[in-house]
């Protein structure tokens, strides 16, 4: 609802000053009816007596009184008020200084959106009363924007008050539009100054004539229009310039996505790479394996087959003194672990031992 508020405030006072100054450019009396300011019926109660006025400000005029607590009008008064309120204005209860409060009170900042809702809320703290025990109006009078408050007039007048008024009028024929508070007497003393205020919590106001309510409607209508157009141009520019946007953004995700994909390719080869490189790093060239094992062989044994199976190596071969080689290649500090596969068996032509033996290449460096 804040939202909302926020929204439509610009244009209510666009729409206010607009008509104001078009207003101002009719007759009066053709101005009375556009403008809906229609002569008000004003009931005024001052010392237990009921005091009407029919017009605006000092140019309301009085059209009798009569006792509070009357059953009934006298016919000439019933007459005149009649009168006064088939005119379309608004039928205004004025009450005096004496039944109200008004006081001045600070509230955050933020409650501006939704005063009469936060001051309602806030009834029993500001006043002696419940939100649903009294009337009440507030205003504001001064915004403290650097310390984040407002400075409220709240006017409030108890429900025990005003509604037996409201009742009475009721009896008489008259639906009260507003209750106000009189502020004193004008310079004829016809009638009372009023705040302008409404003590109700919905005002119905007055019953314009239909040439003023078209009128009305008309230049509503107007206004509403050229803010749709004034706010659809700039809104469809930011849709479409949103939507290339947005393809943009798209693009570059995708971009982003493949570069990302390319990187990964790229660390898994580094990292492939890098395996490849440590293993060929830890383990021997198969010529120094090669060069070794020639030269730690004795001259008396040779090798039938040589075989390198990852980090193994098998020998298989003839020699004199077989056993001699387990302590040989034991010594190296490129082999570990070196032992027989099979028992060494003498061969019956040559004499020789017959030897098959595995040995596990060590790690460089180590």
């Amino acid at each position: 609802m804040s939202t909302r508020s926020s929204f439509f405030d610009p244009c209510t006072r666009f729409g206010r000053w607009w008509f104001g100054e078009l207003a101002a450019l009719l007759p009066a009396a053709l101005r009375r009816a556009v403008t809906g300011q229609m002569p008000d019926l004003i009931l005024q109660l001052s010392e237990g007596r009921f005091v009407f006025h029919s017009g605006q400000g000092e140019r309301a005029d009085r059209l009798g009184d009569c006792d509070a607590a009357a059953a009934g009008l006298p016919d000439e008064l019933a007459k005149r008020l009649k009168k006064a309120n088939s005119r379309g204005g608004q039928t205004i209860l004025a009450l005096p200084r004496s039944l109200v409060t008004i006081q001045d009170d600070e509230l955050p900042l933020a409650a501006a959106e939704n005063l009469n809702d936060v001051v309602g809320f806030e009834m029993d703290r500001l006043t002696p009363f419940r939100q649903d025990e009294v009337y009440f109006h507030a205003r504001v009078l001064e915004q403290d924007r650097e310390q984040q408050k407002l400075t409220v007039a709240l006017t409030a007048s108890p429900r025990t008050t005003v509604d037996p008024l409201l009742e009475r009028a009721r009896t008489w024929g008259l639906k009260i539009d507003r209750v106000d508070v009189a502020t004193g007497r004008t310079r004829t003393g016809s009638s009372s100054f009023l705040k302008g205020i409404n003590l109700l919590p919905t005002s119905s106001g007055g019953t314009s004539k239909v040439i003023g309510r078209a009128v009305t409607i008309g230049l509503l209508l107007g206004v509403v229009f050229m803010t749709g157009l004034a706010v659809s141009i700039p809104l469809d520019r930011k849709e479409r310039f949103a939507e290339a946007l947005s393809q943009e953004v798209l693009l570059a995700r995708k971009k982003l996505s493949a570069v990302r994909n390319l990187t990964d390719e790229i660390q898994a080869l580094e990292k492939s790479n890098r395996y490849v490189a440590d293993v060929r790093q830890k383990t021997p060239m198969v010529s120094r394996v090669l060069d070794n094992v020639t030269r730690l062989l004795p001259d008396d044994t040779w090798l039938s087959q040589l075989r390198l199976i990852e980090d193994r190596l098998e020998m298989t071969g003839y020699s004199q003194d077989a056993a001699q080689l387990i302590a040989v290649f034991d010594e190296s500090p490129l082999f570990d672990e070196p032992k027989f596969r099979s028992p060494v068996t003498r061969d019956q032509r040559s004499g020789v031992e017959r030897f098959s033996l595995t040995l596990k290449l060590a790690e460089k460096g180590s």
